[in-house]
Protein backbone atom coordinates (compact mmCIF):
# COMPACT_ATOMS: atom_id res chain seq x y z
CA UNK A 1 0.00 0.00 0.00
CA UNK A 2 2.62 2.67 1.17
CA UNK A 3 4.49 1.39 -2.42
CA UNK A 4 1.56 2.48 -4.31
CA UNK A 5 1.02 6.13 -2.26
CA UNK A 6 4.32 6.54 -3.28
CA UNK A 7 4.54 6.19 -6.61
CA UNK A 8 1.40 8.02 -6.97
CA UNK A 9 2.85 10.54 -5.29
CA UNK A 10 5.65 10.48 -7.91
CA UNK A 11 3.79 10.77 -10.69
CA UNK A 12 1.92 13.51 -9.59
CA UNK A 13 5.10 15.61 -8.97
CA UNK A 14 6.39 14.30 -12.58
CA UNK A 15 2.77 15.55 -13.84
CA UNK A 16 3.31 18.68 -11.81
CA UNK A 17 6.52 19.35 -13.28
CA UNK A 18 5.24 18.65 -16.37
CA UNK A 19 2.57 21.18 -16.68
CA UNK A 20 4.99 24.07 -14.67
CA UNK A 21 7.29 23.22 -17.97
CA UNK A 22 4.07 23.25 -20.03
CA UNK A 23 2.63 26.85 -18.32
CA UNK A 24 6.58 28.13 -18.75
CA UNK A 25 7.20 27.27 -22.58
CA UNK A 26 3.87 29.08 -23.14
CA UNK A 27 4.01 31.98 -21.56
CA UNK A 28 7.77 31.76 -23.33
CA UNK A 29 6.03 31.35 -26.55
CA UNK A 30 3.86 34.14 -25.69
CA UNK A 31 6.62 37.17 -24.58
CA UNK A 32 8.64 35.90 -27.08
CA UNK A 33 7.04 35.45 -30.22
CA UNK A 34 10.21 35.83 -32.49
CA UNK A 35 11.67 32.27 -31.00
CA UNK A 36 8.66 30.75 -32.14
CA UNK A 37 8.23 31.90 -35.49
CA UNK A 38 12.05 31.45 -35.98
CA UNK A 39 12.68 29.27 -38.63
CA UNK A 40 15.75 28.07 -37.17
CA UNK A 41 14.13 26.97 -33.98
CA UNK A 42 15.47 23.46 -33.08
CA UNK A 43 12.15 22.30 -32.01
CA UNK A 44 10.25 23.09 -35.01
CA UNK A 45 10.47 20.39 -37.96
CA UNK A 46 11.18 21.22 -41.61
CA UNK A 47 7.16 20.12 -42.04
CA UNK A 48 6.09 22.82 -39.44
CA UNK A 49 8.26 25.34 -40.01
CA UNK A 50 6.99 25.54 -44.30
CA UNK A 51 2.87 25.02 -42.97
CA UNK A 52 3.88 27.53 -40.28
CA UNK A 53 5.56 30.13 -43.18
CA UNK A 54 2.62 29.36 -45.53
CA UNK A 55 0.41 30.56 -43.00
CA UNK A 56 1.52 33.54 -42.07
CA UNK A 57 1.76 34.21 -45.90
CA UNK A 58 -1.84 32.96 -46.27
CA UNK A 59 -4.11 35.93 -47.32
CA UNK A 60 -1.67 38.14 -48.19
CA UNK A 61 -2.23 40.75 -51.43
CA UNK A 62 0.53 39.04 -53.62
CA UNK A 63 1.41 36.06 -55.76
CA UNK A 64 2.88 34.86 -53.36
CA UNK A 65 0.83 34.35 -50.82
CA UNK A 66 -2.21 32.37 -52.48
CA UNK A 67 -1.65 28.97 -50.72
CA UNK A 68 -3.52 26.82 -48.19
CA UNK A 69 -2.03 25.21 -45.54
CA UNK A 70 -3.42 21.71 -47.11
CA UNK A 71 -1.18 22.24 -50.28
CA UNK A 72 1.76 20.43 -50.65
CA UNK A 73 3.92 22.95 -52.99
CA UNK A 74 3.72 26.62 -53.36
CA UNK A 75 5.44 28.39 -55.30
CA UNK A 76 8.85 27.05 -54.63
CA UNK A 77 9.50 26.25 -58.19
CA UNK A 78 10.88 30.12 -58.28
CA UNK A 79 13.92 28.78 -57.67
CA UNK A 80 14.57 26.93 -59.97
CA UNK A 81 13.68 29.56 -62.50
CA UNK A 82 16.14 31.69 -60.90
CA UNK A 83 18.71 33.24 -63.51
CA UNK A 84 22.17 31.89 -60.95
CA UNK A 85 24.41 34.15 -63.91
CA UNK A 86 23.21 37.81 -62.84
CA UNK A 87 24.16 40.23 -65.52
CA UNK A 88 24.94 43.13 -62.60
CA UNK A 89 26.48 42.51 -58.76
CA UNK A 90 26.01 46.00 -57.90
CA UNK A 91 26.26 46.55 -53.86
CA UNK A 92 25.86 50.23 -52.59
CA UNK A 93 22.71 52.08 -50.79
CA UNK A 94 21.72 53.13 -53.81
CA UNK A 95 20.07 56.35 -54.98
CA UNK A 96 16.05 55.93 -54.68
CA UNK A 97 14.92 59.64 -55.55
CA UNK A 98 13.37 58.59 -59.10
CA UNK A 99 11.95 55.50 -57.54
CA UNK A 100 13.82 53.10 -59.41
CA UNK A 101 12.37 49.38 -59.54
CA UNK A 102 15.85 47.30 -58.79
CA UNK A 103 19.04 47.05 -56.53
CA UNK A 104 20.59 47.77 -59.48
CA UNK A 105 19.15 50.67 -61.06
CA UNK A 106 19.28 52.40 -57.59
CA UNK A 107 23.14 51.44 -57.65
CA UNK A 108 23.95 52.46 -60.87
CA UNK A 109 21.89 55.97 -60.21
CA UNK A 110 24.32 56.35 -56.93
CA UNK A 111 27.19 56.19 -58.90
CA UNK A 112 25.52 58.19 -61.89
CA UNK A 113 25.42 61.31 -59.08
CA UNK A 114 28.20 60.91 -58.11
CA UNK A 115 29.52 61.65 -61.62
CA UNK A 116 27.81 64.40 -61.81
CA UNK A 117 29.15 66.11 -58.81
CA UNK A 118 32.58 65.69 -60.04
CA UNK A 119 31.25 66.78 -63.53
CA UNK A 120 32.22 63.71 -65.48
CA UNK A 121 30.11 63.86 -68.52
CA UNK A 122 30.42 61.42 -71.55
CA UNK A 123 30.22 64.54 -74.05
CA UNK A 124 33.24 65.78 -72.68
CA UNK A 125 36.43 65.46 -74.40
CA UNK A 126 38.84 64.97 -71.18
CA UNK A 127 39.75 61.16 -70.92
CA UNK A 128 39.80 60.05 -66.89
CA UNK A 129 41.08 56.42 -65.45
CA UNK A 130 39.57 55.21 -62.03
CA UNK A 131 41.62 53.48 -58.79
CA UNK A 132 38.48 51.80 -57.28
CA UNK A 133 38.61 51.25 -53.87
CA UNK A 134 36.57 48.43 -51.91
CA UNK A 135 35.08 48.09 -55.13
CA UNK A 136 33.78 44.47 -54.32
CA UNK A 137 33.13 42.87 -58.22
CA UNK A 138 34.11 46.38 -59.51
CA UNK A 139 30.33 46.63 -61.29
CA UNK A 140 31.11 50.22 -61.87
CA UNK A 141 34.15 49.11 -64.44
CA UNK A 142 32.10 47.68 -66.63
CA UNK A 143 29.70 50.53 -66.33
CA UNK A 144 32.46 53.08 -67.43
CA UNK A 145 33.57 50.82 -70.31
CA UNK A 146 29.52 51.11 -71.57
CA UNK A 147 28.93 54.45 -70.76
CA UNK A 148 31.89 56.09 -71.27
CA UNK A 149 33.70 54.22 -74.17
CA UNK A 150 35.43 57.11 -76.11
CA UNK A 151 36.77 58.94 -73.06
CA UNK A 152 37.29 56.14 -70.36
CA UNK A 153 41.01 54.83 -70.50
CA UNK A 154 42.16 52.63 -67.44
CA UNK A 155 40.20 50.95 -64.58
CA UNK A 156 42.14 49.14 -61.60
CA UNK A 157 40.03 47.48 -58.19
CA UNK A 158 40.82 46.28 -55.03
CA UNK A 159 38.95 44.69 -53.41
CA UNK A 160 40.08 43.06 -49.32
CA UNK A 161 37.98 39.70 -50.54
CA UNK A 162 39.27 37.07 -52.51
CA UNK A 163 36.18 35.64 -53.75
CA UNK A 164 35.04 39.15 -55.39
CA UNK A 165 38.39 39.59 -57.30
CA UNK A 166 38.33 36.25 -58.70
CA UNK A 167 34.63 36.75 -59.69
CA UNK A 168 35.00 40.41 -60.82
CA UNK A 169 38.49 39.18 -62.80
CA UNK A 170 36.63 36.55 -65.14
CA UNK A 171 33.38 38.72 -66.22
CA UNK A 172 35.95 41.95 -66.66
CA UNK A 173 38.07 39.62 -68.82
CA UNK A 174 34.41 38.05 -70.69
CA UNK A 175 33.70 41.70 -71.15
CA UNK A 176 37.15 42.18 -72.87
CA UNK A 177 37.01 39.03 -74.99
CA UNK A 178 33.86 40.31 -76.25
CA UNK A 179 34.45 43.58 -76.95
CA UNK A 180 38.20 42.68 -78.48
CA UNK A 181 39.85 45.56 -76.39
CA UNK A 182 43.95 45.02 -75.71
CA UNK A 183 46.50 47.69 -74.40
CA UNK A 184 46.52 50.06 -71.90
CA UNK A 185 43.17 50.35 -71.71
CA UNK A 186 42.57 47.21 -69.87
CA UNK A 187 41.16 46.43 -66.26
CA UNK A 188 42.30 44.56 -63.37
CA UNK A 189 41.04 43.69 -60.26
CA UNK A 190 43.75 43.02 -57.11
CA UNK A 191 42.91 41.57 -53.89
CA UNK A 192 44.59 43.77 -51.37
CA UNK A 193 44.27 45.50 -48.32
CA UNK A 194 43.18 49.34 -49.95
CA UNK A 195 43.73 51.25 -46.81
CA UNK A 196 47.33 50.36 -46.57
CA UNK A 197 49.27 50.98 -49.86
CA UNK A 198 52.52 50.38 -47.74
CA UNK A 199 51.49 47.26 -48.07
CA UNK A 200 49.78 46.31 -51.70
CA UNK A 201 51.40 43.87 -53.45
CA UNK A 202 54.05 44.32 -55.82
CA UNK A 203 51.95 43.97 -58.95
CA UNK A 204 49.18 46.17 -57.81
CA UNK A 205 51.88 49.17 -57.34
CA UNK A 206 53.35 48.26 -60.34
CA UNK A 207 49.50 48.94 -62.07
CA UNK A 208 48.90 51.76 -60.13
CA UNK A 209 53.08 53.40 -60.81
CA UNK A 210 52.00 52.65 -64.70
CA UNK A 211 48.81 54.42 -64.19
CA UNK A 212 50.17 57.33 -62.85
CA UNK A 213 52.74 57.72 -65.59
CA UNK A 214 50.83 56.91 -68.52
CA UNK A 215 48.67 59.99 -67.25
CA UNK A 216 51.69 62.18 -67.24
CA UNK A 217 53.26 61.57 -70.51
CA UNK A 218 49.48 61.57 -72.75
CA UNK A 219 48.94 64.17 -75.21
CA UNK A 220 45.66 66.08 -73.98
CA UNK A 221 43.95 66.37 -70.97
CA UNK A 222 43.29 63.61 -68.84
CA UNK A 223 42.41 63.02 -65.38
CA UNK A 224 42.68 60.01 -62.80
CA UNK A 225 40.13 59.38 -59.67
CA UNK A 226 39.84 57.51 -56.41
CA UNK A 227 36.81 55.81 -56.26
CA UNK A 228 35.35 54.90 -53.22
CA UNK A 229 31.32 53.69 -53.04
CA UNK A 230 30.01 52.97 -49.65
CA UNK A 231 33.33 51.59 -48.20
CA UNK A 232 35.95 54.47 -47.25
CA UNK A 233 33.98 54.20 -43.27
CA UNK A 234 35.24 50.81 -43.53
CA UNK A 235 38.89 51.33 -43.97
CA UNK A 236 40.76 50.26 -40.51
CA UNK A 237 42.62 51.46 -38.77
CA UNK A 238 41.51 54.63 -40.65
CA UNK A 239 40.69 55.94 -44.19
CA UNK A 240 43.66 59.04 -44.23
CA UNK A 241 46.59 56.57 -45.44
CA UNK A 242 45.11 55.88 -48.74
CA UNK A 243 43.79 59.65 -49.49
CA UNK A 244 46.90 60.68 -48.60
CA UNK A 245 48.80 58.02 -51.15
CA UNK A 246 46.03 58.98 -53.84
CA UNK A 247 46.28 62.74 -53.13
CA UNK A 248 50.07 63.00 -52.82
CA UNK A 249 51.54 59.93 -54.57
CA UNK A 250 49.04 59.58 -57.82
CA UNK A 251 48.06 63.74 -57.88
CA UNK A 252 44.13 61.75 -57.93
CA UNK A 253 41.25 63.44 -57.18
CA UNK A 254 38.56 61.85 -55.26
CA UNK A 255 34.98 60.78 -55.67
CA UNK A 256 33.07 59.22 -52.78
CA UNK A 257 30.11 58.63 -51.63
CA UNK A 258 30.34 58.52 -47.48
CA UNK A 259 28.66 58.75 -43.58
CA UNK A 260 28.75 61.19 -41.83
CA UNK A 261 27.04 62.23 -38.35
CA UNK A 262 25.53 65.86 -37.80
CA UNK A 263 27.33 68.54 -35.33
CA UNK A 264 24.37 68.07 -32.40
CA UNK A 265 24.78 64.25 -32.07
CA UNK A 266 23.37 63.61 -28.44
CA UNK A 267 25.15 61.76 -26.54
CA UNK A 268 22.63 58.56 -25.91
CA UNK A 269 22.79 58.23 -30.13
CA UNK A 270 26.37 58.07 -29.76
CA UNK A 271 26.53 55.27 -27.73
CA UNK A 272 24.00 53.57 -30.04
CA UNK A 273 26.23 54.30 -32.85
CA UNK A 274 29.36 53.19 -31.12
CA UNK A 275 27.37 49.60 -30.68
CA UNK A 276 26.07 49.78 -34.44
CA UNK A 277 29.70 50.42 -35.78
CA UNK A 278 31.22 48.08 -33.66
CA UNK A 279 29.19 45.33 -34.46
CA UNK A 280 29.31 46.41 -38.00
CA UNK A 281 33.63 46.41 -37.35
CA UNK A 282 33.76 49.94 -38.52
CA UNK A 283 36.19 51.88 -36.41
CA UNK A 284 35.03 54.65 -34.60
CA UNK A 285 37.80 56.75 -35.70
CA UNK A 286 36.24 57.07 -39.48
CA UNK A 287 32.80 59.01 -37.86
CA UNK A 288 33.41 62.30 -38.47
CA UNK A 289 30.88 65.68 -38.46
CA UNK A 290 31.18 67.49 -42.18
CA UNK A 291 33.84 69.85 -40.77
CA UNK A 292 35.89 67.25 -39.45
CA UNK A 293 35.58 65.39 -42.59
CA UNK A 294 36.53 68.21 -44.72
CA UNK A 295 39.35 69.06 -42.31
CA UNK A 296 40.89 65.31 -42.85
CA UNK A 297 40.64 65.99 -46.33
CA UNK A 298 42.92 69.17 -46.24
CA UNK A 299 45.10 67.31 -43.81
CA UNK A 300 45.30 64.22 -46.90
CA UNK A 301 46.46 67.53 -49.32
CA UNK A 302 43.66 68.50 -50.99
CA UNK A 303 42.67 72.21 -51.33
CA UNK A 304 39.57 73.47 -48.93
CA UNK A 305 38.24 75.25 -52.41
CA UNK A 306 38.70 72.19 -54.43
CA UNK A 307 36.01 70.30 -51.69
CA UNK A 308 32.46 69.52 -52.04
CA UNK A 309 30.15 68.25 -50.18
CA UNK A 310 26.92 67.19 -50.99
CA UNK A 311 23.74 65.93 -48.42
CA UNK A 312 21.70 62.82 -50.21
CA UNK A 313 20.11 61.25 -46.88
CA UNK A 314 16.70 61.61 -47.96
CA UNK A 315 17.19 59.81 -51.31
CA UNK A 316 19.37 56.78 -50.06
CA UNK A 317 18.26 55.43 -46.54
CA UNK A 318 14.51 55.11 -46.33
CA UNK A 319 14.58 53.57 -49.96
CA UNK A 320 17.14 51.31 -49.00
CA UNK A 321 15.66 50.09 -46.13
CA UNK A 322 11.67 49.83 -48.15
CA UNK A 323 13.84 47.99 -50.55
CA UNK A 324 15.12 45.03 -48.55
CA UNK A 325 12.25 44.65 -46.09
CA UNK A 326 9.97 43.48 -49.62
CA UNK A 327 13.09 41.98 -51.01
CA UNK A 328 13.31 39.64 -48.71
CA UNK A 329 10.20 39.07 -47.65
CA UNK A 330 9.52 37.93 -51.78
CA UNK A 331 12.72 35.76 -50.67
CA UNK A 332 11.85 33.93 -47.79
CA UNK A 333 8.22 33.19 -49.64
CA UNK A 334 9.79 31.44 -52.25
CA UNK A 335 12.07 29.35 -49.79
CA UNK A 336 14.81 31.11 -49.78
CA UNK A 337 17.54 31.00 -46.60
CA UNK A 338 16.37 33.07 -43.98
CA UNK A 339 20.01 33.75 -42.96
CA UNK A 340 20.50 35.77 -45.93
CA UNK A 341 17.50 37.81 -45.27
CA UNK A 342 18.63 38.74 -41.40
CA UNK A 343 21.58 40.18 -42.41
CA UNK A 344 20.45 42.49 -45.32
CA UNK A 345 17.48 42.96 -43.01
CA UNK A 346 19.28 43.91 -40.05
CA UNK A 347 21.24 46.62 -42.53
CA UNK A 348 17.99 47.70 -44.12
CA UNK A 349 16.83 48.70 -40.51
CA UNK A 350 19.86 49.81 -39.31
CA UNK A 351 19.71 52.23 -42.31
CA UNK A 352 15.75 53.30 -41.47
CA UNK A 353 16.75 54.06 -38.04
CA UNK A 354 19.28 56.39 -39.83
CA UNK A 355 16.60 58.03 -41.72
CA UNK A 356 14.32 58.80 -39.63
CA UNK A 357 16.65 60.57 -36.73
CA UNK A 358 19.01 61.93 -39.10
CA UNK A 359 22.12 60.43 -36.91
CA UNK A 360 24.12 59.51 -39.77
CA UNK A 361 23.96 61.35 -42.99
CA UNK A 362 25.14 60.44 -46.50
CA UNK A 363 26.78 62.36 -48.55
CA UNK A 364 28.59 62.70 -52.34
CA UNK A 365 32.21 64.02 -52.08
CA UNK A 366 34.16 65.50 -54.13
CA UNK A 367 37.84 66.45 -53.88
CA UNK A 368 39.93 67.54 -57.05
CA UNK A 369 43.44 68.22 -57.81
Amino acid sequence: MDRLVNELIDHQHIAGLGFAAGILITFSCYALPSIWHCPTNPLLGPMVQLRKKRSRLAGQNSAFGQFELKDHYGLEQQVLNLDLDPHTMWMNVGFWKNNPQSLPEACQGLLEELLKEAGISASSDQRFSVLEVGCGCAEPARYFRKRFAKIFDQYIGITLNGCQADYATKRLAADQKVAETNGPGQSHVYCANAANPSLWPESLRSSVSQLTSSRKSATGAQSLWLLALDTLYHFAPDRERVLTHACQSMDASLMATDIVIPDNLTWIDSWKLRLVFFGLQVPWKNIMTRDQYVRMLIECGYKKENITMTDISEHCFEGFDSFTREHMKRWEAMGGSNVIPRAVRMMGWVMGWWARSGTVREYLIVAKK
